[in-house]
C-alpha cells in the first residue's frame, strides 16, 4: 500500500515526519521469539528484512525468557542472553512488555541499549502482574528508554472491564512523570490485542478521546510530549542511522 511507509531508520523516520504527503509509518516487532526456535541467525535475516523491535516472550515461557504470567517466575535463559547480546549488536530494540520481573532485570543488567515496554501501565496504580512496578519505571527512566501506556481496562483499572472511562489513564501517566518519566511516557494502546476497551478509545478511529483529554488536562506542549514526542524522539535516536 503506497500509503504506508516501513520504517527501518532514523531517517526513515525523520523523513516521514517531514513529508509533503500524509503517510502511515509502520515500525515492524515481533511479540515473542518462540518463533525464532533458538537459531540467532533467524534474528539476523528478520533484521534484514526491516524488522526493528522484539519481546523476548509473551506472557508465557519461552527457549529465551520467562513471560509475566509463567508460575515459576524464571528470568532469561543462556540463550536468551546471546539474543540479548545479538540484537544490542544488530540494532534491535528490545520490548519488555510481557516480561517476567527477574527477566526484566536479566535484561536491564546485560543490555548496552535503552529499552523500552511497548504496552505497560504502573503497577502502583493498577496492580496487575503485566504492570511496570515503580523500580522498573525508574530504571526504564534511567536508561532513557520509552513507555508506552495500554488501553487494556484491566491493567487500566483492577477488575476493569468494557466502558471503564478513558480518564483513568490519567493516574498512569501522573505516575510516570512523579517518578521522572515525563520525557519517556507515551501511549501503547494495544486495540487488537483484547475484546475489552476504554469507552471512546474502541479503536485508532478514536484516538481523537485522548488528544483532547490530555488537552484537557495539560499544557499543549505536555500533551504533544506524551502522544507523540517522547516516542519519536526515542525512536529517532535509538533505530539506525540510515537504511541497512
Amino acid at each position: 500500500m503506497p500509503e504506508i511507509s516501513l520504517i527501518r531508520s532514523a531517517a526513515d523516520l525523520a523523513e516521514l515526519r517531514h513529508a509533503q504527503h500524509r503517510r502511515i509509518g509502520a515500525l515492524l516487532s515481533l511479540e515473542g521469539a518462540d518463533a525464532l526456535g533458538g537459531h540467532l541467525f533467524y534474528v539476523r535475516v528478520l533484521f534484514e528484512l526491516g524488522l526493528r523491535m522484539i519481546g523476548l516472550t509473551w506472557n508465557h515461557a519461552n527457549w529465551a525468557a520467562d513471560g509475566v504470567m509463567e508460575p515459576r517466575q524464571g528470568g532469561v535463559t543462556l540463550r536468551g542472553k546471546q539474543l540479548i547480546k545479538e540484537c544490542d549488536q544488530l540494532g534491535m530494540l528490545m520490548d519488555v512488555s510481557h516480561l517476567s520481573e527477574k527477566g526484566f532485570w536479566d535484561l536491564a543488567e546485560l543490555t548496552q541499549k535503552p529499552f523500552l515496554a511497548s504496552h505497560s501501565n504502573a503497577y502502583a496504580v493498577c496492580a496487575h502482574p503485566r504492570n511496570l512496578k515503580d523500580d522498573q519505571i525508574r530504571a526504564i527512566i534511567a536508561q532513557d528508554g520509552w513507555i508506552g501506556l495500554t488501553f487494556v481496562p484491566y491493567f487500566v483499572v483492577e477488575g476493569g472491564t468494557d466502558g471503564v472511562a478513558a480518564e483513568r489513564l490519567l493516574p498512569h501517566i501522573e505516575r510516570v512523570c512523579e517518578l521522572g518519566g515525563a520525557g519517556n511516557v507515551g501511549f501503547g494502546s494495544d486495540f487488537d490485542g483484547v475484546g475489552q476497551w476504554l469507552a471512546g478509545l474502541e479503536h485508532a478511529g478514536k484516538y481523537d478521546t485522548l488528544v483532547n483529554l490530555l488537552y484537557k488536562h495539560y499544557r499543549s506542549e505536555e500533551a504533544e510530549q506524551f502522544l507523540y514526542g517522547n516516542a519519536y524522539r526515542y525512536f529517532l535516536r535509538e533505530l539506525p542511522k540510515a537504511e541497512v
